[in-house]
């Protein structure tokens, strides 16, 4: 076992340049954000070799967008490195007590579906971030209730979580109706279109401060 996600044997997608290729896992070293995961690649010419590999670049490598061209997942990495850095800054504009810091967190099991974390002083912020290659591909709905599923579930580290799901692409109205009606079966749930060219990330603000004002228990 190498952690969590992957066993020795496992066969898995890697970057490799601006592309994807397939590789098998043959260990693992070092632990928490230092873990690395072995990967054994064919080089071509029947030659192979073994490279490292953080759990989130895998876990990013593992779900490129259907039919996405080569390179994708570059673009979903910058995406959630670009949309943590902006939720810092609209988190510390708004709580001005606050001097966490917002959190990558893939490739757990437990946050399956979770891209960014934020510990906040009374509640947990979850998000989903969802980057298209075809900004004109809309948001699926499937999306919306994995989170909610998520949000369903005990949670052990803090009883309080809230969430978003932050896309590049169009959303449809009725994604918003879904996840007002969510919020109205007390699902803290909120959808948000973001780019990172966006000089004032006016919609993005507004749903995070929606989360920040969801009453929750004392």
């Amino acid at each position: 076992m190498t952690n969590r996600d992957y066993e020795v044997g496992d066969t898995v997608l890697v970057p490799w340049g601006l592309d994807l290729v397939e590789g098998t896992v043959v260990g693992a070293y070092g632990e928490g954000s230092s873990l690395r995961v072995l990967v054994e690649v064919d080089v071509g010419d029947g030659a192979t070799e073994v490279l490292p590999f953080s759990s989130r670049a895998l876990e990013i490598a593992q779900r490129p967008e259907e039919k996405s061209p080569p390179g994708a997942w570059v673009h979903s990495s910058r995406y959630e490195d670009a949309l943590s850095r902006t939720l810092t800054q609209i988190l510390r504009q708004h709580l001005a007590e606050w001097h966490g810091a917002v959190e990558l967190r893939t490739g757990f099991k437990e946050d399956r579906g979770i891209d960014i974390r934020a510990q906040l002083p009374d509640r947990v912020l979850v998000v989903e971030a969802k980057h298209y290659s075809d900004e004109h591909v809309p948001l699926r709905i499937s999306v919306l209730d994995q989170i909610a599923a998520y949000l369903r579930e005990p949670q052990r580290e803090c009883p309080h979580v809230v969430g978003l799901v932050v896309t590049n692409t169009k959303v449809l109205p009725e994604i918003f109706e879904h996840a007002q009606e969510l919020r109205e079966s007390g699902i803290p749930l909120w959808v948000a279109m973001w780019r990172p060219w966006e000089a004032s990330p006016r919609e993005l603000e507004h749903v995070v401060t929606q989360a920040l004002d969801f009453p929750v228990p004392e």
